[in-house]
């Protein structure tokens, strides 16, 4: 049986535009039974991910901010995320934000013996980004304009630095480093990753399609046939290795 996957997004964190990233990321890991969005939805800025959120059968939590009570969204989320985790079978938590207010409750997730994987900017705290078993990046390391986060001028210091993309020119140098990839996403029954999965993973080790002549992952797997499948199914585009 796959197991139970709850998902809880802080709104007022990350954009409504990566909602689709982060429901096709956590179907890689088992069942979805709980989805929640959490913020003050008084706010004008959160409309689109109120009608958003509601489309895709979330749980709308609403929480007043204010001066007092600033993090009052992320508490809520808190303290029903303790809940979930001690009354239902959820094995996997998605948290869906960029704050180090959550790590706590990472911690206490995984003295369960659960998982949680984590959703965010490239900007997010870095004990967060630690504290989860799996921490995927959204967008191309800056959140969108309507984002409610800033985005600081300044790159933090406390973020590892990413190591430069080789420019391989040997085409089995190249392979090698997409079949490592291949291995550390999640694959169904039958091989296949999802390229956005899959170019999370390659991200990880600063790998950019275009240092290698493509504008994008998908047009580089497709100068590779003997290499790799690719296949589309409706708007998720996903490739194996070739037996």
């Amino acid at each position: 049986m796959s197991p139970q996957i709850a998902i809880l997004v802080d709104a007022e964190n990350i954009s409504h535009r990566y909602l689709d990233r982060i429901l096709e990321e956590a179907r890689l890991h088992g069942q979805i039974v709980l989805r929640a969005v959490y913020g003050d939805w008084q706010s004008p800025a959160l409309q689109k991910w109120h009608e958003i959120a509601e489309k895709n059968d979330f749980k709308i939590r609403h929480q007043t901010n204010s001066s007092k009570t600033k993090n009052s969204a992320d508490m809520k989320l808190i303290m029903d995320a303790m809940e979930v985790l001690f009354r239902t079978s959820v094995e996997v938590f998605c948290l869906v934000s960029n704050d180090a207010d959550y790590v706590p409750l990472c911690n206490k997730i995984h003295e369960s013996g659960k998982q949680v994987i984590g959703f965010g900017y490239q900007h997010a705290s870095e004990a967060f980004i630690r504290a989860c078993d799996k921490f995927m990046f959204l967008g191309r390391g800056e959140p969108p304009i309507e984002s409610l986060t800033p985005l600081s001028t300044k790159v933090p210091s406390v973020l590892p630095k990413q190591p430069a993309t080789p420019k391989l020119t040997n085409p089995l140098s190249l392979q090698q480093l997409l079949s490592n990839a291949f291995a550390k996403t999640p694959q169904d029954a039958n091989r296949w990753v999802s390229l956005t999965a899959l170019g999370s993973t390659l991200s990880q080790v600063g790998f950019k399609s275009n240092s290698y002549g493509h504008a994008t992952l998908s047009k580089l797997l497709q100068s590779m046939p003997n290499f790799v499948d690719l296949q589309t199914n409706g708007t998720v585009k996903s490739a194996r290795l070739k037996k």
